[in-house]
């Protein structure tokens, strides 16, 4: 897996990719390089790329299937098969209201990394709710994580009114631990937040990292518990198979055990 991150001047790029590599104590071009306009310091191992504009092309709503789209489609095909050095980003989603546009009557579970997705998402839904006003039938958006009061959790187990349809923003809490009655589509993006260790710095942290093809299967398992539905997964058949491990690492694994350590210890189970 690869990072890209661009910079508006080549001279931008260069320094901040130095100054990265400095930080995480890396050759510069190794684990972190640069790729401006006549000069590449990257190599096999370089994960983290800062670039130049002009190095990468990037096509965003392409689900939209404009005119000037397909075109641009058609373009970058045929250029890509005499350069293959030529980096291509296509980026489209599956989004609720699509969703609530074209299919058939039945709730939408969506999965968000954190609380902080979720509530940007809650905004960008209702924006474009009251933008389309009556032309749509009634969206119910029900948000659940941890921090969320009792209360407002209790709300996605509520009937949803008749003509009307209920989406569901959830973290990871909503793949195994609950079951959501009138659930027929969910969408997934693939991702969760996951606590990993690194002994170089001593800190634990919570990082965005792809899900497990057990936990994948679990999200999509959401869908039609009770009758026939849908998962629309935002990433590819190469992803699934090439990028996510079979099964989530078990915590222990991944996590500082001083303090379980400890309580062992207390507990009289080590000597």
């Amino acid at each position: 897996m690869q990072i890209g991150c661009t910079q508006p001047r080549r001279v931008a790029a260069m320094s901040v990719a130095a100054r990265v590599s400095q930080e995480m104590g890396v050759k510069l071009g190794h684990e972190v390089g640069y790729s401006i306009r006549f000069e590449d310091c990257t190599s096999e191992k370089t994960v983290l790329k800062y670039m130049t504009d002009g190095i990468v092309v990037m096509v965003d709503e392409a689900h939209e299937r404009t005119l000037s789209t397909d075109i641009l489609f058609g373009l970058v095909k045929d250029i890509a098969r005499f350069r293959p050095d030529l980096k291509l980003l296509i980026s489209t989603i599956v989004t609720v209201l699509q969703i609530h546009v074209t299919q058939e009557l039945g709730d939408i579970l969506v999965f968000f990394t954190g609380q902080e997705e979720i509530e940007t998402a809650e905004e960008i839904i209702k924006h474009r709710i009251r933008g389309l006003g009556t032309k749509i039938a009634e969206l119910i958006i029900c948000p659940i994580y941890a921090n969320l009061p009792t209360e407002l959790q209790a709300k996605i187990f509520e009937p949803t009114p008749e003509g009307a349809r209920k989406v569901v923003l959830a973290t990871n809490i909503a793949e195994t631990s609950l079951t959501i009655d009138g659930i027929k589509y969910v969408i997934d993006p693939g991702f969760c937040k996951m606590k990993s260790y690194n002994p170089r710095t001593g800190m634990e942290s919570l990082l965005i990292a792809p899900v497990s093809k057990a936990s994948a299967n679990q999200r999509a398992g959401r869908a039609g518990r009770t009758g026939p539905g849908k998962c629309f997964r935002l990433y590819t058949a190469y992803n699934y198979y090439n990028d996510m491990e079979d099964n989530t690492i078990p915590e222990i694994q991944r996590t500082n055990l001083q303090m379980l350590s400890l309580v062992l210890r207390a507990l009289g189970s080590m000597t």
